[in-house]
């Protein structure tokens, strides 16, 4: 499952989402690896679309950089599902991953990978 561009297309910043994703799903995709600050999420939806906080469960993210090209952990890379939480990350990234496990409760049906990168100043 791909990362699609819906936001900020020219300039200094970027906003990527990924297409919304059953539970057992990973989700991966690429972004504009020039842009070094990167934040990366997730939104919880309950079947109707509307936004819920699952009661348990996490996310694990990983990236690929241009140094590696390969998939990587970064700092606190388990996104604890129950909690709103931004991983901030100051790489040039390539791919994002996004892998759940046991996303539950809160009327949780799907989740979606959300990205934003920008130049840093």
């Amino acid at each position: 499952m791909a990362l699609t561009l819906v936001g900020g297309s020219g300039g200094d910043r970027r906003l990527y989402e990924s297409e919304v994703a059953s539970l057992a799903t990973v989700i991966e995709g690429d972004i504009d690896p020039s842009l070094i600050k990167v934040s990366i999420g997730c939104l919880y939806l309950d079947s109707g679309g509307d936004l819920v906080i699952p009661t348990a469960g996490t996310v694990t993210i990983m990236v690929k950089t241009e140094n590696t090209r390969q998939w990587e952990e970064i700092p606190n890379n388990v996104i604890d599902s129950t909690v709103p939480t931004t991983l901030p990350v100051g790489a040039n990234i390539i791919s994002v991953q996004a892998t759940p496990s046991a996303l539950a409760g809160g009327s949780i049906a799907t989740y979606q990978l959300c990205v934003t990168a920008n130049k840093g100043n």
